[in-house]
């Protein structure tokens, strides 16, 4: 005897479900957004290295804080440049740049993120570098600013290192 089903074909076997199509749409949605999200960062990355550069250029333009004729321009464009990335250091940076006696030379100055600040730079006399010092010591934003090292490197020619803090506030 034959057994005949009058069922149809689709109750007697499931449907094949196309398994691999699901496969196929979700792994091109994962690279999709992987791709995406690899060119945001990548962009994210661009603007922190432009930033990085233009105040790791304008930092170097600190050097020679008494420049030959124009020097005073030259200062307020740096002076204005640091100050239009980071405009909550205005008044310490303006203050360095005021207190800096003729003969000084600023080689570096460095805020960190715990707010200590180090000014270095060189001078023609000792006590040319320390009455800078009481001079940006009677400022309200340095905390603590201190002569870490003077050495002499040429006659009346010396280098210099300050360090202090910041008090959060005034002037950072």
């Amino acid at each position: 005897m034959r057994d005949i089903n009058l069922l149809p074909q689709s109750y007697i076997e499931p449907p094949r479900k196309n398994t691999s199509l699901y496969l196929i749409a979700l792994i091109v949605s994962i690279l999709i957004f992987s791709f995406i999200y690899i060119l945001s960062l990548y962009s994210e990355l661009s603007q922190a290295r432009n930033k990085s550069a233009v105040l790791q250029g304008t930092l170097g333009q600190l050097t020679g804080n008494v420049l030959p004729d124009g020097g005073k321009e030259k200062q307020v464009s740096i002076i204005r440049q640091l100050t239009a990335e980071n405009p909550e250091i205005s008044p310490l940076i303006k203050e360095v740049f005021e207190k800096a006696p003729p003969g000084f030379t600023l080689t570096r100055l460095t805020r960190f993120e715990t707010m200590v600040i180090v000014i270095s730079g060189t001078g023609n006399s000792q006590q040319q570098i320390t009455n800078f010092t009481g001079e940006l010591k009677k400022h309200p934003g340095f905390e603590g600013l201190a002569v870490v090292s003077i050495q002499e490197t040429a006659p009346e020619n010396y280098s210099f290192e300050l360090q202090g803090s910041v008090k959060r506030g005034d002037g950072l």
